[in-house]
């Protein structure tokens, strides 16, 4: 179940004092997503260099997916594009405080909750035409996991489309989700590591990346997270080591065999690479394709799984090999 972090909770184990406005997501948080996902009410946020802070409605640290500052509003007419840009002016803030505290950098994304309305009554509604749906979070996204946790992943491409990257970014592990959660104020290391989500490296050529693009989302809307090249290689760095230390700290290789990443010499160095650091290998067979010789002597001890398309009965058996 979700974890709610505060400053009461972070310092004395004690219940985080919620707003009643508030109820209805803390409830959701607490019962419907998954353990790993870290949610703070009325979050301080510190505006360096002076002595002043805001207060943040809801902030979600989810990893591998990044930080989301969020306002919660309770009536459609009200949102305007004016929230965004509260919302904008202190994401350099909450970016400026998870580098001076926890030495990182990640991508924030800004969201806007809505959980007394539904998407049909904010379409109806006499609402800002610049506001984009994928970025708010309405009552129909906070019913089911799933649903919520792609509508998180929606507003997360959407951010990164419109804000083109104009620096390197860190990734945010499910070691520094827990830090930085439950130490936001003092910046406190925590040295056991908390309960996690499986990591998975999806190895594919780019022929297939269409449907790496979808393997990589139903896996995540599982609890799954996906390390995949380009999209997770940070700008300015070195890509071949990034892809290797992904490699040695994933906890599952899957490997998309196809006409194309048999030739492959990428595909061949991440799967050689998977093999010399001793990793649960498994096989998807995504077209129908004869094996040749080298992945025919490699592939004879793993257990395969055949799909060309997204197929859920195929995706609940890789899930539960995954978690298991």
């Amino acid at each position: 179940m979700g974890k709610i972090f505060g400053k009461n909770y972070a310092r004395s184990g004690a219940e985080p004092i919620i707003h009643e406005r508030f109820s209805k997501l803390k409830e959701f948080i607490e019962c419907k997503l998954p353990s790993y996902v870290y949610a703070g009410f009325d979050v301080e946020i510190p505006i360096a260099p002076s002595d002043q802070s805001w207060k943040c409605d809801l902030m979600l640290i989810v990893p591998h997916m990044g930080v989301y500052i969020m306002v919660v509003k309770d009536d459609a007419d009200k949102l305007s594009s004016q929230d965004y840009d509260l919302l904008n002016r202190y994401r350099d803030a909450v970016r400026d405080h998870l580098r001076e505290k926890f030495l990182v950098t990640p991508f924030v994304n800004v969201m806007v909750c809505m959980p007394t309305y539904r998407n049909s009554d904010f379409i109806n509604s006499n609402h800002d035409p610049l506001i984009n749906s994928d970025t708010i979070i309405f009552d129909d996204d906070i019913a089911d996991s799933k649903v919520f946790m792609s509508k998180l992943l929606k507003g997360k491409n959407y951010s990164e489309n419109k804000y083109a990257r104009t620096m390197m970014l860190d990734d945010i592990n499910d070691f520094m989700a827990h830090n930085i959660s439950f130490y936001w104020d003092t910046g406190i290391k925590e040295l056991e590591r908390p309960e996690r989500p499986p990591l998975v490296f999806l190895s594919y050529n780019r022929l297939n990346q269409t449907f790496a693009e979808e393997i990589k989302c139903e896996l995540e809307l599982r609890g799954i997270f996906v390390w995949r090249a380009p999209e997770d290689v940070p700008i300015s760095t070195d890509y071949k080591k990034t892809e290797t230390e992904a490699i040695i700290n994933c906890d599952y290789f899957v490997i998309m065999i196809s006409t194309s990443s048999q030739l492959s010499e990428e595909v061949k160095y991440e799967f050689d690479k998977a093999l010399e650091v001793n990793k649960s290998i498994l096989p998807v067979w995504v077209d129908d394709c004869e094996t040749n010789e080298y992945y025919k002597a490699k592939l004879g001890q793993f257990t395969y799984r055949k799909m060309t398309k997204i197929e859920p009965v195929i995706m609940d058996d890789i899930e539960q090999l995954i978690k298991r």
